[in-house]
């Protein structure tokens, strides 16, 4: 079993593929547990260089036709990303001209997350604890 994955994208989808913004509907974690780490393989964690974290996602990627084109991928994530994939986070993808399927992430652009209660939404213990929250009492 391979545990850890470069972050690169495909150089087909560099050269020619179309940004687009990418909405995630799905996302679910592959790889649970922990293990460890030589001094290396952490330096380039935290770079950004490589990663043990693989999501399934599920996008909605924006189209010039109108309606979003559902795609469904297995992608390695940033480690230093990982929390800030949930329901609504919108990602820029690059997607290969000949088929709206194939899409790559680019993890170097701007990711916009949802706020605190539209995570909630999607996630009961999250709620459940947003529901729990006493605000502090308004100052003069």
């Amino acid at each position: 079993m391979r545990i850890f994955r470069k972050l690169q994208k495909a150089d087909d989808l560099v050269a020619d593929g179309i940004r687009r913004r990418a909405t995630v509907t799905k996302a679910a974690l592959l790889n649970r547990g922990e293990f460890q780490v030589s001094g290396k393989r952490a330096e380039a964690m935290l770079a950004g260089e490589a990663t043990m974290i693989t999501m399934r996602l599920e996008l909605d990627v924006a189209s010039d036709q109108g309606e979003p084109t559902r795609v469904k991928l297995k992608s390695p994530v940033p480690m230093m990303l990982s929390t800030r994939v949930a329901i609504g986070t919108e990602l820029e993808v690059l997607v290969d001209p000949s088929d709206a399927r194939k899409v790559a992430i680019d993890w170097d652009a701007p990711i916009a997350e949802p706020s605190l209660e539209e995570r909630a939404e999607h996630d009961p213990m999250l709620k459940e604890l947003l529901d729990r929250r006493v605000d502090p009492p308004a100052s003069d």
